[in-house]
């Protein structure tokens, strides 16, 4: 194998690299000298306008000022003896394309892969570095991961990563140039020059993605890598999403849950599903990529790859995390990384299963009773009467983040929500509380989101006859909420699953 566009990309990169310094130098001479002038010629010097010269030219050559990469590992490490089921597949992949294994692998909290030469000066004296993403072997298959795989090693192989530092240390140095000169006039060369180079680089970092997909097609084959495109993309911020609504309140509450098991829940959850296919389908209607962008926008990889020869093999639909040992361990180095002066091995593992009854029911319990005179002499029964008087309920409440009436009324609803979930539990009802789902609670064999039963109530979405008569089986018509969240009592929890 061989890559005849590396050379000419290297010159590219260098004419780039040796533009922006000739502009910044000469901008630079050309303001030192226009300070000389004042000083020499003027019979009146301007201080401001040399000091404005002075300020501009040690700005810009101190942005310009090459910094040498400072690597800091992005997760914990996997190592060849301890993940060797994983490094098999590293190994047969690397050989296929005829590229060395990359000096160091880590897991990374994203829904990404991607490939680098890391530490070192400009490029000299670096290392390769590969990221595995925690969300991504969570969502692709053994098949796919390996397209995946050959295609970040077609970055080793076109050159891509011996390339990158110099456009990196560039693009780093000129947003240093535009932050130091800070919307003066001497900004706008270096912000048409910024421009300039992005579009020419972005461009070139869409043709290497291109030739990329190329070599994982020949090599692994198109199906696969087609398919964890569409994963990945329809997927995009599924992660974020996961991390901040499922994992940041069972870390806050002093829990360790199981990061990667919870992920699986949660891409499994039908309105998490519905909500990636709308993104997957967003991203094929684009039809064309921006001249920014780094990566060809879905529609187009997919075309090319379609169009393309294909190796075909045996596919491996095992999930990619199967090929994981020791994932307890990789997550609790991974929180150790991402909190770094906090010890997360002082959190207390958790199941997802006992999240509620240890996370969040104590919480809503605990905001309910916090605002328990809002409740006070409602009963349950009564939420259709109430739910026809938004503005006179949501006066029951404060509300200091509130503006408007509409997000008092929906602060009004998740209150009564946290009462009426905390009500029902402590008597024994059935709670269903999975990742990326709704709460639901159990009334009369029906379920319900107590989040929304007020505003669903004012909507008709229940009607009132419908809610007194469930109500009513269960023998809660005249339960007081204020009285409820008053008592000590708590039995057993009883979960559901909400799917």
């Amino acid at each position: 194998m061989n890559n005849s566009s590396l050379p000419g990309r290297a010159v590219l990169a260098l004419i780039l690299l040796a533009g922006f310094y000739v502009l910044a130098i000469s901008i630079a001479a050309a303001l030192a000298y226009l300070a000389y002038v004042d000083i020499k010629y003027s019979r009146h010097i301007h201080l401001r306008l040399i000091l404005g010269c002075v300020l501009g030219v040690g700005g810009i050559l101190w942005a310009v000022l090459p910094r040498p990469d400072k690597f800091q590992a992005p997760g914990p490490r996997f190592h060849a003896i301890r993940h060797a089921r994983l490094f098999q597949e590293l190994t047969k992949t690397a050989g296929a394309v005829e590229q060395a294994l990359p000096g160091e692998v880590y897991l990374i909290p994203e829904m990404n892969a991607w490939v680098s030469h890391r530490g070192g000066f400009m490029g000299f004296g670096s290392r390769r570095v590969m990221g595995l993403g925690l969300p991504l072997l969570q969502t692709l298959t053994v098949s796919e991961l390996r397209a995946v795989l050959a295609h970040e090693f077609g970055h080793f192989y076109g050159g891509d990563v011996r390339l990158a530092p110099w456009i990196y240390k560039t693009r780093s140095a000129i947003g240093r140039t535009l932050h130091q000169l800070d919307d003066s006039l001497i900004q706008l060369p270096f912000v048409w020059y910024g421009r300039l180079f992005l579009r020419i680089t972005n461009s070139v970092a869409r043709r290497q993605e291109y030739a990329a997909d190329a070599l994982a097609a020949r090599v692994v084959g198109n199906a696969p890598l087609i398919g964890g495109l569409k994963k990945v993309n329809g997927a995009a911020g599924a992660f974020d999403a996961y991390w901040h609504s499922e994992v940041v309140p069972i870390l806050s509450a002093g829990f360790r849950p199981p990061v990667a098991e919870g992920f699986a829940l949660f891409l499994a959850s039908p309105h998490i599903s519905a909500r990636m296919a709308e993104n997957l389908e967003e991203e094929m209607q684009a039809s064309h990529s921006d001249p920014y962008d780094t990566h060809p926008c879905l529609k187009e990889r997919i075309e090319a790859l379609a169009a393309l020869p294909s190796a075909v093999g045996q596919l491996d639909d095992r999930r990619a995390m199967d090929l994981i040992d020791g994932v307890e361990a990789l997550e609790l180095e991974m929180l150790q990384v991402l909190f770094e002066e906090e010890d997360p091995g002082g959190l207390r593992p958790i199941g997802w299963k006992d999240a509620l009854s240890a996370v969040y029911l104590p919480a809503w319990r605990q905001t309910a009773r916090e605002h328990i005179r809002g409740f006070e002499g409602i009963r349950l029964g009564e939420l259709p009467e109430l739910a026809g008087k938004p503005q006179e309920l949501s006066t029951r409440f404060e509300h200091p983040d509130a503006v408007t009436g509409d997000e008092k009324w929906e602060g009004a609803c998740r209150l009564f929500g946290t009462a009426i979930v905390a009500a029902l539990a402590d008597r024994g009802h059935a709670i269903a509380c999975e990742p990326g789902d709704p709460v639901l609670v159990e009334i009369g064999g029906e379920r319900f989101n107590p989040f929304t039963i007020l505003s669903d109530l004012a909507s008709d979405r229940i009607t009132a006859v419908r809610w007194k008569r469930l109500c009513a089986a269960d023998g809660l018509e005249q339960l007081r909420l204020d009285a409820a969240l008053h008592e000590d009592s708590r039995p057993e929890i009883r979960t559901s699953s909400g799917r």
